[in-house]
C-alpha cells in the first residue's frame, strides 16, 4: 500500500481550515490502509513528535513569523531525512516554508500540490517568492483545487493546465451529528437571544472574513434578529469597538473561541448561517458545510477564485451576494428568515448537500488521484 506524507503549515490543536483537512485526510487514509504521516511547523520553538495509532506527526520548531509565514529552518533537514520513506508527498499550499523545503530537497517521489487559495495580501513581496511557487506548480505531478472557480480564475491557472483536479474539502458529518449539545451553554444562548432569530457566523477574527461587514449589516436587521459571531483573532478589539460604535450591544454578540460541544450547540440553535468573507483568501468556507449538516440555510459572498458559492449553491441551499455590501447581506438574511417556504426549501437541500463533502466520499476521490499518479 502507498506511503504518503502530508506536508503543511500546522496540525491540530492549532485551529484552521487547512489543519482540519490535513487531520481528516491523515486519519481516513490510515483507516483505509495507507501509511500516512504529517510533517509541519510547530507553533513553539522545539521539536515534537507524537504517534496517533498508525501514524505520526512531526512538528519542526519555529522561531518567528514573517508576513503570516512560520519560519522553521529545520524542515529542510527533516524533509531531506525522511522523503525517501514516502511514495507521495502531499503539500498543502500556499506555505512558503514547505515550498522552499521541497525546492531545496527536491524529492524524487510523486508530488501532490494542494492549492487551497490564491494569495491576497503582501502582493508587493509575492514576486520574490513567485519563482519558488512556479517551480512547485511545474514540478507537481498533480495540482488539487477545491473548486472550479479556483481552477479557472486563479492567477496561477496557466501553471495548472493538464494537471488540475477538483477535490472538495472534507468534513466528518458523523462526528458532528453525534456530538452532544452543551445544555448549559444552550440555556445561555437562549437567554441572550430572547426568542429572536439567530444568525450565526464562525471563523477566525481576521481581515478577510468580513465580520465587519456582518456587524454593519446588523444595523439594517429588525429587532427580532440577533447575530452570534464565534471565533477569536487579531481583529477582536476592532470588531468589539465597532459593535459599541453602532450601538449594537444587544443585537451582535461575540462568543469567542468555543469547544466542539458549544459550537455544535450554536449550529443547532441558529436559524441561518452567514459567511460574509470579503477576499479570495476565503477559498471554500468549510464552516458552511458544517452548518449544512444541521440543515441550516446559508448566506455567503461570491468571491473571485473562490468556491464559496460552489459550496453554497445560490437559490438552492441559500443565497449568494456581493462581498462587502452590508445592505445586500441584510436583505438576503431577511429574505430567508421571513419566508417559511423558502426557508424549508433551502434547509432540506442544505442537509442533502452536506453529504457530498463527507470525508469518506472525498477521501475515496483522493485515493483515485493517488492511484492515477502512481
Amino acid at each position: 500500500m502507498y506511503r504518503v506524507l502530508q506536508l503543511g503549515k500546522h496540525y491540530p490543536p492549532f485551529i484552521g481550515g487547512t489543519e482540519k483537512v490535513i487531520k481528516l485526510f491523515t486519519e481516513k487514509l490510515n483507516y483505509m490502509g495507507v501509511r500516512c504521516d504529517v510533517l509541519c511547523s510547530n507553533d513553539k520553538p522545539y521539536y515534537e513528535e507524537k504517534s496517533y495509532g498508525n501514524y505520526k506527526v512531526m512538528k519542526i520548531p519555529s522561531y518567528f513569523r514573517i508576513l503570516s509565514t512560520t519560519v522553521s529552518p529545520g524542515m529542510v533537514l527533516k524533509l531531506k531525512e525522511i522523503q525517501n520513506n514516502y511514495d507521495i508527498i502531499h503539500i498543502h499550499m500556499p506555505d512558503p516554508m514547505a515550498n522552499v523545503a521541497t525546492f531545496l530537497t527536491k524529492p524524487k517521489g510523486r508530488i501532490v500540490m494542494h492549492w487551497h487559495m490564491d494569495i491576497a495580501r503582501y502582493r508587493g513581496l509575492l514576486h520574490l517568492y513567485k519563482p519558488f511557487l512556479i517551480w512547485l506548480f511545474r514540478r507537481a505531478d498533480v495540482v488539487i483545487v477545491s473548486s472550479k472557480s479556483l481552477r479557472e480564475e486563479s492567477e496561477f491557472s496557466k501553471y495548472m493546465e493538464g494537471k488540475a483536479r477538483i477535490l472538495p474539502l472534507p468534513i466528518n458529518r458523523k462526528e458532528l451529528m453525534e456530538t452532544q449539545e452543551d445544555m448549559e451553554y444552550a440555556s445561555y444562548l437562549k437567554k441572550i437571544s430572547n426568542d429572536r432569530k439567530i444568525i450565526l457566523s464562525v471563523g477566525r477574527l481576521v481581515y478577510y472574513k468580513g465580520f465587519d461587514t456582518l456587524i454593519k449589516s446588523a444595523r439594517y436587521l429588525p429587532s427580532y434578529c440577533v447575530v452570534f459571531i464565534v471565533g477569536d483573532g487579531p481583529m477582536k478589539k476592532q470588531l468589539s469597538d465597532m459593535i459599541v460604535k453602532y450601538n449594537l450591544e444587544n443585537k451582535v454578540f461575540m462568543l469567542g473561541k468555543l469547544n466542539i460541544n458549544q459550537l455544535v450547540t450554536c449550529y443547532k440553535l441558529c436559524d441561518v448561517f452567514c459567511l460574509p468573507s470579503k477576499y479570495k483568501t476565503e477559498a471554500f468556507g468549510l464552516v458552511q458545510v458544517e452548518a449544512m449538516v444541521f440543515g441550516k440555510p446559508i448566506v455567503s459572498t461570491k468571491l473571485q477564485a473562490s468556491g464559496t458559492c460552489e459550496v453554497n449553491i445560490d437559490k438552492e441551499t441559500g443565497l449568494c451576494v456581493k462581498p462587502d455590501e452590508p445592505t445586500a447581506l441584510a436583505e438576503a438574511l431577511l429574505k430567508i428568515i421571513d419566508n417559511k417556504e423558502l426557508y424549508k426549501y433551502f434547509s432540506e437541500r442544505a442537509r442533502e448537500r452536506a453529504k457530498f463533502f463527507d470525508v469518506d466520499n472525498v477521501t475515496n476521490k483522493l485515493m483515485k488521484i493517488y492511484k492515477e499518479i502512481l
